[in-house]
């Protein structure tokens, strides 16, 4: 039996919220038409995600452990104890998600990239694994004509940094930061 991919699943629960919000402005019950032409011109179309949200593949490929992933090994933690091993697999099936993109006609996907997946070690050493990803998925959207906008920290820091400096506790961690852009 065939599913619907989860990413147009959120793509389509976006539009919905936008539609709705947009209706309150309207009369109840009022057709409020809305188009690309009832926004001003310009205006860019997009999805948005974290990556430890959608990535999926937590222990693979090279990514470091974050604070998200220590976070959520205490049982209880989520309600059905979810973690980031599987999650939507977009880390697989970006170009599933970026063609839904295409279908429903946007323009543009924030994403952000796992600090954690690029240098599993917080700073040094790359990851080539993780950077082809991104270098695939952006390429992809390209060729698709999807604008990324890229995320360079989604509250996904690794671990080894958190453990070391304290986290965004230290004001040593933005020079890190800085140091990565």
């Amino acid at each position: 039996m065939e599913t619907t991919p989860p990413l147009l699943v959120l793509l389509l629960h976006g539009l919905l919220g936008l539609s709705m919000a947009l209706s309150v402005h309207g009369k109840v019950g009022e057709n409020t038409n809305l188009t690309r032409e009832s926004f001003p011109p310009g205006f860019v179309f997009g999805t948005a995600s974290s990556a430890y949200q959608v990535e999926g593949n937590a222990n693979k490929y090279g990514r470091g452990p974050c604070i998200w992933d220590t976070f959520l090994m205490h049982p209880g933690t989520t309600p059905d104890n979810a973690t980031a091993n599987v999650t939507v697999d977009e880390y697989h099936r970006y170009m599933d998600d970026v063609d839904n993109m295409v279908r429903v006609g946007f323009d543009a996907y924030r994403f952000s990239i796992s600090w954690s997946r690029i240098f599993p070690s917080g700073v040094g050493k790359i990851n080539k694994d993780g950077v082809d990803y991104y270098h695939r998925l952006i390429d992809y959207m390209l060729a698709n004509k999807i604008t990324p906008y890229v995320v360079l920290h989604h509250f996904d820091l690794p671990q080894v940094l958190q453990d070391q400096y304290n986290g965004w506790l230290s004001p040593r961690i933005v020079y890190v930061l800085c140091s990565l852009a």
